[in-house]
């Protein structure tokens, strides 16, 4: 049974947000979609809040980042009001509620009409002046790439601390001839990787995108955002979606930036993208989140 998910009292953090924020405040109701933390929308004097409970203040601090350094009028990014502690381990993030419903909840005619616009946010993102910056791969709470380059960042994987994949294979939570066969074609496509430098969400689509009237009305959760070759964020899409084309479509929008090796890349990266996302479940011990994952990794390898 999976033991990911952050486990807190609902009438707790009510009381905690009475106290500590509005003594008015009332949770509505808890978001879906959140795979670790836990997210509820609540309101104080007549207005509407999101507060979200991790036991990793990191990812809420990026998303403060994200919204003082990446926010514009094309890339609408919920600000954060206030951050700060429950207790020991356990930490909570208030931002603004932004109207919209999760990409993941529309039917086929709304989703259809959004996908434009889901394309052109994206590309917005990967337009960002990150200039300031420097580093490749995930950013930390200072702004700055952790891996000198792009390659580094994605063949680092099999070293990964997170993952301690030689641990998994040991306790048969993770197959190791999948993790290989995976990885090493990984490595064999690296060689046609780029190092250009945008700004990545790491996690785009789904409930991580808002939707209102046919527009992106918001883009959330910045945990997972690096730097690196922009294809990754169109490879994270495509491994996921099943009935969307995604790298074909999205390639559309980039006919002006380097589209070398289009193909590779974007098989390079969904092994990058399978092998994380069957990792985090193996780590986490759901054997159903697993089989999906690996279900979509074999596709690619």
């Amino acid at each position: 049974m999976s033991t990911r998910k952050i486990t807190v009292d609902k009438n707790k953090i009510e009381d905690y947000l009475k106290n500590n924020f509005n003594n008015n405040s009332r949770i509505i109701k808890e978001f879906s979609g959140n795979e670790v933390s836990r997210a509820f929308l609540f309101t104080a004097q007549n207005k509407e809040y999101v507060v979200r409970i991790d036991s990793n203040v990191d990812t809420f601090i990026k998303d403060k980042y994200a919204y003082e350094h990446f926010l514009t009028p094309e890339l609408i990014i919920p600000k954060t009001i206030r951050l700060g502690k429950v207790e020991e381990g356990l930490f909570y993030s208030i931002t603004e509620k932004l109207e919209g419903t999760p990409l993941s909840e529309l039917n086929d005619v709304e989703f259809k009409k959004a996908l434009p616009d889901i394309a052109l946010t994206l590309r917005n993102i990967h337009d960002t002046d990150i200039s300031i910056t420097i580093g490749y791969g995930d950013w930390g709470i200072n702004g700055e790439g952790n891996n000198k380059s792009w390659v580094d960042y994605i063949l680092s994987l099999r070293n990964s601390k997170y993952y301690s994949w030689d641990k998994m294979f040991s306790e048969n939570n993770y197959e190791k001839e999948l993790f290989e066969k995976a990885y090493n074609k990984m490595v064999s496509l690296s060689e046609f990787i780029s190092e250009e430098r945008n700004l990545l969400h790491g996690d785009y689509g789904f409930s991580n995108v808002l939707i209102e009237n046919g527009k992106v009305s918001g883009v959330l959760d910045w945990g997972g955002s690096k730097y690196g070759d922009f294809i990754y964020d169109i490879a994270w899409l495509d491994y996921w979606a099943e009935e969307t084309d995604y790298g074909g479509f999205l390639k559309n929008y980039y006919e002006d930036k380097n589209l070398l090796n289009y193909n590779e890349r974007l098989i390079c990266y969904k092994c990058h993208v399978g092998l994380t996302s069957s990792g985090f479940f193996a780590k986490y011990g759901d054997a159903s989140g697993y089989e999906f994952a690996k279900s979509r990794l074999l596709k690619f390898i």
